[in-house]
């Protein structure tokens, strides 16, 4: 019975707590860079990437495997998209997200940072794969931080 009301509990916390679509200002000129797309904790890779797609084609395999309904529509002609595995995540429980877009005069320079979430949460009869999608707003060069 507790196990079931804390795995309920630990359920709900996730759903409430995912960071949905939310949009960071750039620290250089205040506009929205980036917006997360797709969040989920059981259905990335097995392996630890962080990859930019700028074609549709590597982008439509990114969902194939996640078994999405819907595809989110992406304009490859001004917009990427960063794609974040965090790997095999059983002992620490994790997820990466976009802190901060910081615009350089050709690039942008995308900071990354790491979502804790309480040990109390990690059962250890579940693999956790945490992945998430990021559709970013321009067509410069990215460098990951």
């Amino acid at each position: 019975m507790k196990k079931t009301i804390a795995q309920l509990l630990c359920m709900l916390f996730f759903i409430s707590c995912g960071p949905g679509k939310s949009t960071a200002p750039s620290s250089a000129n205040g506009k929205g860079y980036h917006e997360v797309i797709y969040y989920n904790l059981y259905n990335g890779s097995p392996k630890k990437s962080f990859r930019v797609i700028k074609n549709f084609e590597d982008y439509k395999a990114v969902f194939l495997p996640l078994n999405v309904k819907k595809i989110p529509k992406i304009d490859f002609e001004t917009q990427n998209v960063l794609v974040l595995n965090v790997g095999k995540n059983d002992k620490a429980l994790y997820a990466v997200d976009v802190e901060k877009i910081i615009e350089d005069s050709n690039k942008l320079i995308v900071l990354l940072r790491k979502l804790d979430f309480p040990k109390e949460m990690a059962d250890k009869k579940v693999n956790y794969y945490p992945i998430t999608i990021v559709k970013i707003k321009s067509k410069k060069d990215i460098i990951l931080k």
